[in-house]
């Protein structure tokens, strides 16, 4: 699902939001399962909106990334 979100300095927030399962985290990413598939996403493009966002979260939750991020790793 494709958001547009707040503004930062008067641009729109592009984000998307997925739900997924935590399976791992390292000190710049989280590795996580979105259905089938597994991605490693950077911890910078986690948005603070996100209920995925550590290693702790491992039963299916919402996850909000950057859009340009999402559509680079086919989550969108």
């Amino acid at each position: 699902m494709r958001h547009f979100t707040g503004s930062t300095r008067g641009k729109t927030e592009d984000t998307v939001t997925v739900t997924a399962t935590a399976v791992r985290q390292s000190a710049k990413a989280l590795l996580v399962r979105v259905g089938t598939k597994e991605a490693w996403v950077p911890q910078s493009v986690i948005h603070d909106d996100s209920e995925v966002f550590d290693k702790t979260h491992t039963t299916p939750a919402k996850l909000v990334v950057q859009g340009w991020w999402a559509r680079k790793e086919g989550l969108e």
